[in-house]
């Protein structure tokens, strides 16, 4: 791969396909006996991100083993698009089902991607069993065909709906309110979820926490048991955590220095990605080239991207390590000189 080839890939690392585009482009392959293809129209929005923002099922002649689509029906998209003052230039997309077979880009794929558009045009191909394939075809200033472009759905939050659900929370959910009752014959009382009236002489923090009530000279402990619902982001760790135990049971399995360096490292690295993704001309961490344009003259981070692509790779390479030679912690302060600000 040139140079250039190199760079270009950074910066198209990923396309993007909002939600609604991508389920009608896996609902086409599902409902289709055979193949089936269509467009799609592509965006770049403030971020430099490359967006499938509306996909289109033309009028074809399909069968098991290729689809075909008929260049007036593609005119008609192109005039339809026109009388809505929309940029038929937009359509950079093309997806296409191997309805049961694998994803790959066979010969007859590769000759409608010369087609495609005179610029840039990114394509997409899918399966019944949901696999998915995607390629950019670049034809000016240099012709470069990069595969394995990574796709990614994006889900962008609803400003207008969040607010709607925070403001009916705040009116109907409310925190409960304590009453004291005391039961007949009983030496004390409990506190109890009711009208909000508080007994002066029966009122503890411990009991008003944990709800207990107070009999025979001693406090009942009333708490009933819960089910506890933790977040999916401590779960993941946890799941991940425990993988990297497995893998390392033979030296101590969670009580290993592997272990924890392996585990700090890898959420170290999940959130610089991110940071990485708002901040990087090529929107990716830690790939960093000394002979890359797009790094040494337009990105505003290259400094401190040099320093995690060094870091990280060193730190990988001491992970690999089949033996435990270095049991100080994956993130020493050479790190931290090149956190982003």
């Amino acid at each position: 791969m040139s140079e250039k080839e190199k760079e270009v890939k950074l910066k198209f690392s990923t396309l993007y396909i909002l939600p609604r585009a991508l389920k009608r482009v896996m609902y086409y392959a599902q409902a289709a006996d055979g193949e089936v293809s269509g467009l799609g129209t592509i965006i770049r929005d403030e971020k430099g991100r490359y967006i499938v923002d509306d996909v289109f099922l033309l009028d074809q002649e399909s069968s098991g083993a290729d689809t075909d689509l008929k260049p007036e029906a593609i005119s008609e998209l192109m005039v339809e698009m026109m009388k809505k003052n929309e940029d038929p230039s937009r359509l950079k997309f093309w997806w296409h089902s191997h309805a049961n077979m694998g994803v790959f880009w066979s010969g007859t794929d590769d000759t409608c991607a010369e087609t495609l558009s005179r610029e840039f045009a990114f394509s997409l191909v899918v399966n019944k069993s949901g696999e998915k394939l995607c390629r950019l075809d670049i034809y000016s200033p240099i012709r470069i065909t990069i595969n394995q472009i990574k796709v990614e759905e994006l889900i962008e939050e609803d400003k207008s709906l969040k607010e709607m659900c925070e403001k009916e929370v705040k009116e109907k959910v409310k925190s409960p309110s304590y009453g004291y009752h005391h039961e007949k014959g009983a030496t004390g009382g409990y506190l109890y979820p009711n009208h909000g009236r508080r007994h002066p002489h029966h009122i503890d923090p411990y009991e008003e926490y944990y709800g207990s009530c107070y009999r025979d000279g001693r406090w009942e402990d009333k708490k009933k048991e819960t089910k506890v619902r933790l977040p999916e982001n401590i779960v993941e760790d946890i799941t991940s955590f425990v993988e990297l135990a497995n893998e390392n049971a033979s030296e101590g399995g969670p009580l290993s220095a592997k272990t924890w360096n392996a585990f700090i490292f890898a959420k170290l690295k999940s959130s610089l990605e991110k940071r990485f993704e708002e901040k990087a001309e090529c929107q990716n961490f830690a790939t960093y080239g000394d002979g890359y344009d797009l790094c040494t003259k337009q990105c505003k981070i290259a400094k401190t991207c040099k320093h995690w692509t060094e870091y990280i790779a060193k730190k990988e390479e001491e992970i690999a390590k089949p033996s435990i030679s270095n049991t100080n912690s994956i993130v020493d302060e050479s790190s931290v000189n090149g956190i982003i600000d």
